[in-house]
């Protein structure tokens, strides 16, 4: 199983979701559209769940460096 981090190559604002694609094997592009429509119709829920991520998943260099 893949490991679930913040990239550093694939992000617009904090990484997760580029991590997360990456860690699910999905294009990022879809993932930040399914981000955008939950954004619209739930944003305080949507963004403190985004940070709360953001705050708790390690970051791309993190998990390489410990493997």
């Amino acid at each position: 199983m893949k490991k679930l981090y913040k990239s550093t190559s694939d992000k617009l604002a904090l990484g997760v979701i580029g991590g997360l694609s990456a860690a699910l094997n999905i294009p990022s592009g879809p993932m930040r559209f399914v981000f955008f429509i939950l954004t619209v119709s739930k944003p305080e829920a949507t963004i403190l769940c985004y940070l709360a991520i953001a705050f708790i998943l390690p970051s791309e260099e993190e998990v390489h460096f410990n493997d």
